[in-house]
């Protein structure tokens, strides 16, 4: 595939890992006019896997730069960390700011071609 208008070839990524990292690599690659593909070894969708995701404004931040909406629908604010020991009882607790969501609610991004 050539570069629109410039006649040489587009620049490719392999991205390895479907999670937030990855997926987010893809995108920012593809919003400079990479082509980029994602492979995730497990076949299940994201919504069976893990209990969730802990975001922060950094996050926040990259969502808005490629242009996937995130906002205070997507989960829950927590301002308190429990650490809890093996039989479940708190032996730490500190203040934090932080947003939990879910792979559940983040929108699903297909690519075009697909």
């Amino acid at each position: 595939m050539l570069n629109p208008g410039e006649g040489r070839p587009m620049s490719k990524a392999l991205i390895i890992g479907g999670s937030v990292g990855g997926l987010f690599a893809a995108n920012m690659l593809r919003s400079i006019g990479w082509e980029a593909a994602v492979f995730e070894r497990n076949a299940e969708e994201l919504t069976r896997r893990g209990a969730g995701i802990s975001t922060h404004p950094q996050l926040h931040d990259v969502t808005r730069r490629l242009g996937i909406p995130f906002d205070d629908s997507m989960g829950i604010h927590i301002d308190t960390v429990v650490f809890l020991d093996r039989e479940g009882r708190c032996y730490d607790r500190r203040p934090t700011l932080r947003f939990m969501s879910s792979w559940g609610r983040v929108p699903p991004r297909r690519d075009e071609t697909s």
